[in-house]
């Protein structure tokens, strides 16, 4: 029976998720230019289905990114028992080493004997998206969002709410919306009436979040929407 480990920031794990979420973003990229040039008189459904294509996969970016900058930071991921949320800061030191090293099979065993001393109870199921997203929240420094601009979703004072709930966009709420997004298209392929502004927003949320904690993989990925959609972003 293969031994089961806990989730942690080694190099394999890091590559495998980042390129997962730059594949996605290019995917993301390609997409909206194909929806872009279909005429919905025309293509209606298939138009239809890009949009729901690429709000889906903005869904399953943000986990995963979200889950990857948590690994960076030191937190276990899978639902444990105890209090203890986050890996010490030895051990994380550690996995840093290792990183900036060659792979190694012998050396990555060892770290992942480790992980069993300092997480000794824990499920093969990883925490939901919502503590994730607390977690990351809560892990941020004050000035981590400096610049990014709110998107206001009632320009002309209408009456509309994203979703029933949201009146505009900001780094408060982001996440949230995803989320909620998200788990609205996992369940029903219908569009839910968002605004020019709101995933493109959304996007451009995720890739500053990505290049600020992996410059070097996503630095050279452009921002999403119009120019005054991308002038909300630094």
């Amino acid at each position: 029976m293969t031994e089961v480990f806990p989730l942690i920031y080694h190099q394999g794990k890091r590559d495998t998720y980042l390129s997962f979420i730059s594949e996605n973003f290019q995917l993301i990229t390609s997409l909206t230019e194909d929806y872009e040039k279909l005429d919905a008189a025309e293509n209606l459904y298939k138009k239809k289905a890009k949009s729901l294509q690429i709000k889906s996969l903005l869904g399953i970016n943000s986990e995963h990114l979200i889950k990857i900058v948590l690994l960076k930071r030191g937190f276990v991921l899978n639902t444990i028992i105890n209090e203890n949320a986050k890996f010490n800061s030895s051990f994380m030191q550690e996995i840093e080493d290792y990183n900036k090293s060659m792979p190694n099979r012998e050396k990555l065993d060892s770290l992942l004997q480790k992980s069993l001393s300092q997480i000794k109870e824990f499920s093969e199921k990883l925490i939901k998206f919502g503590k994730c997203i607390k977690n990351f929240k809560n892990s941020n420094p004050k000035d981590y969002f400096k610049n990014i601009k709110r998107g206001n979703l009632n320009p002309s004072s209408e009456d509309y709410k994203y979703l029933g709930e949201f009146e505009f966009i900001d780094s408060s709420n982001a996440l949230n919306i995803i989320q909620k997004m998200r788990n609205s298209y996992v369940h029903k392929a219908e569009g839910n009436y968002e605004k020019n502004i709101i995933v493109p927003y959304l996007l451009n949320f995720l890739l500053f979040i990505a290049k600020k904690e992996f410059p070097d993989w996503f630095n050279n990925i452009e921002k999403f929407g119009n120019e005054e959609t991308k002038n909300l972003f630094p």
